[in-house]
């Protein structure tokens, strides 16, 4: 059973999210879901449609209410319907009965009147102890504001007045066409576990989990006022600057908040200090057992490839084993960048565009297509991604590289992860693991996850009144879970390998200064500089190169010693150009930018954003029109 770290730590934090998030749901009356589907109108009108899924109680339950507040509306609310199913309620005048709390109009109608300053919706029912789904829709006139440089959407869909809980809120909101990604902006304030992103340039979509009675849930909109030709709500000012100076402050705030909340949930964990003893003695214990082998050759310095038929990708989960936290993905995808260069699947070639020189990256037209399909699956991954960024001019800068990334993240992700994956199973296959400590790692494993389970279920059970045992016991499985990581070892054959590799690392760092030894030949380099980008010595190799290589300072050497090798061509090009044009380096952080985008934009969904392109809910805000609130009784 082979469980990747990344999964396990995701595993505990879903754990301790339902650990300390579960909802010890009081059992009465609730909202199952609650969905908002809004339309927003050429003249700035807005249309709100509500259904309610709701969840009732044993109890009798006579008025369901809907409120919203008439402070700041620029317009009035218009074309109010209820609904249960297919059943239309009817609308009645009650007078002033219904500002009586305890006043039940006859079951299948609805009303509505003003009651401090607030619009009360208010429909008669007879239901408990089921489940009934309402509708309740409604246009309100001028909802949108235009400034002389946006229009904007500020409403307060949900507010601390809500007397309810909720599962699930989410909502959808359509504007007419005319905006674009760059000028269409959306914001919302609430819990932080909320999201809101858009969907195309005329509909974003928000979406809230388990929101709670107290809170509040708004939603603001920032789109060119050309989008709302017939608004007569206007106001002769810019006001866009404001909006994006609010909301930056609003996402700080937020991930601020965010941040303080982990440190504060960390530091609770503290009171189960006592039960982390069996944890720690079991850390020890395995540490103690498990230590590396002994190797019979401990060599300092390795002037060779240890092992020519590992590709630089499958090198580094050896040669980073007892380090994977300094193991870097972009190192790793520029080392087979150059390994597909060695092996002529691709070129490189100087680009000037708009009088900056960069560097080309081209397909080799005489790769036979059986040779492609041959290559190792994480050289073929990465020629793929090349190949894909390529189609477009034939060639790609590195700079058009990132470029392709961060329009393409989720297919660049992929096939990095692809590369990372493929490398990862075929380094297992060389058998150079402890199968023994691999087998008690995973007992070590599934013991701490069934612990894990169980503190979790006492606390259920318990409904959360046996506290810091639990707690406890949480903690020490987590920490003999790190300790399995740790005791995972390799065996004699690749301890001895790892020596290897790490001397020819150590090698490649000192070999200018190795005078008793005779120098490698200069061709040999081309092989090795791949796997000095895997281990991110690349440009301090090539520096010593330099320096050891004194032809390699004349830039009329390479006039009659002309080579298809990228090596010799990065070295002509660092010797034309100068430290502006550092080849090794600008493709070493042209990779690790690209890793960087690709994993950051395919996982950002949940960050607050400042900018109104997406992301999660911030804390601020509390500005919006609407509050609205509502309950039944």
């Amino acid at each position: 059973m082979k469980i990747k770290h990344k999964f396990i730590l995701i595993f505990l934090v879903a754990i301790l999210t339902l650990v300390f998030g579960v909802n010890v749901e009081a059992r009465d009356t609730h909202l199952k879901k609650l969905d908002f589907n809004i339309v927003l109108h050429e003249n700035g009108d807005m249309t709100v449609t509500e259904t309610w899924d709701v969840s009732f109680s044993e109890n009798q339950h006579n008025v369901g209410f809907k409120t919203i507040d008439l402070k700041g509306l620029a317009g009035e609310i218009i074309d109010i319907r209820v609904s249960q199913g297919a059943t239309e309620f009817t609308y009645a005048e009650y007078g002033e009965k219904v500002h009586d709390p305890d006043y039940k109009g006859q079951v299948g109608t609805f009303s509505t009147h003003v009651y401090k300053n607030e619009l009360w919706i208010e429909w008669y029912i007879n239901e408990y102890d089921t489940n009934k789904t309402y509708t309740i829709s409604y246009r309100i006139t001028d909802a949108v504001t235009v400034y002389n440089d946006t229009a904007e959407l500020y409403w307060q869909f949900l507010g601390s007045n809500f007397s309810m809980n909720i599962k699930k809120v989410t909502g959808k909101i359509t504007i007419p066409q005319g905006a674009n990604e760059e000028n269409f902006r959306v914001w919302a304030h609430g819990p932080l576990n909320g999201t809101i992103k858009r969907d195309g340039t005329d509909l974003c979509i928000f979406e809230v989990k388990n929101f709670r009675a107290g809170d509040m849930l708004e939603v603001r909109l920032a789109v060119p006022v050309e989008v709302f030709p017939d608004s007569s709500n206007t106001v002769n000012k810019d006001y866009l600057d404001t909006i994006l100076e609010e909301e930056q402050k609003y996402a700080d705030e937020a991930n601020a908040r965010r941040k303080r909340l982990m440190i504060i949930g960390i530091i609770d964990l503290g009171v189960g200090v006592l039960a982390l003893g069996f944890g720690i003695v079991v850390s020890i214990l395995l540490n103690i057992k498990y230590k590396r082998h002994a190797v019979v050759d401990d060599v300092e310095y390795f002037r060779d490839l240890p092992d020519k038929t590992l590709t630089p990708a499958q090198a580094s989960h050896l040669y980073f084993f007892y380090n994977q936290a300094k193991r870097n993905r972009g190192n790793v995808v520029s080392a087979t960048i150059l390994e597909l260069a060695r092996r002529k699947f691709i070129y490189f070639e100087e680009v000037v565009e708009k009088e900056k020189p960069d560097l080309g990256i081209y397909l080799s037209q005489d790769s036979p297509e059986e040779e492609i399909n041959d290559l190792p699956q994480d050289l073929k991954s990465i020629y793929e991604l090349v190949r894909d960024a390529c189609k477009e001019d034939g060639y790609v800068t590195l700079k058009g590289l990132e470029k392709y990334t961060s329009r393409n993240a989720y297919r660049v992700k992929g096939q990095i992860d692809t590369m990372e994956a493929s490398s990862k199973m075929e380094f297992e296959r060389r058998n150079y693991l402890d199968s023994k400590s691999e087998s008690v790692r995973n007992i070590v494993m599934v013991v701490s996850f069934l612990v894990l389970f169980a503190a979790f279920l006492i606390m259920i059970i318990s409904n959360f009144f046996v506290l810091y045992a639990p707690i406890g016991l949480i903690i020490g499985s987590v920490i003999s879970l790190i300790s399995s990581f740790g005791i995972l070892r390799l065996n004699e054959e690749g301890e001895q390998q790892f020596v290897y590799w790490n001397a020819f690392g150590k090698f490649i760092e000192d070999f200018s200064m190795m005078k008793e030894y005779e120098v490698p030949k200069l061709v040999m380099w081309e092989e090795y500089m791949v796997y000095a980008a895997m281990m991110g010595k690349a440009e301090k190799a090539a520096k010593q190169i330099r320096t050891v290589y004194k032809e390699l300072q004349d830039p009329q050497y390479y006039n009659t010693h002309r080579s298809s090798s990228y090596l010799y061509y990065f070295m002509y090009l660092n010797s034309t150009r100068g430290a502006s044009f550092n080849t090794f380096g600008s493709v070493a952080k042209t990779f690790d930018n690209i890793n960087n985008s690709a994993t950051r934009l395919s996982q950002s969904k949940n960050v607050s954003s400042g900018r109104g392109f997406g992301g999660g809910f911030s804390g601020g805000g509390g500005g919006g029109a609407g509050r609205g609130g509502g309950g039944f009784r």
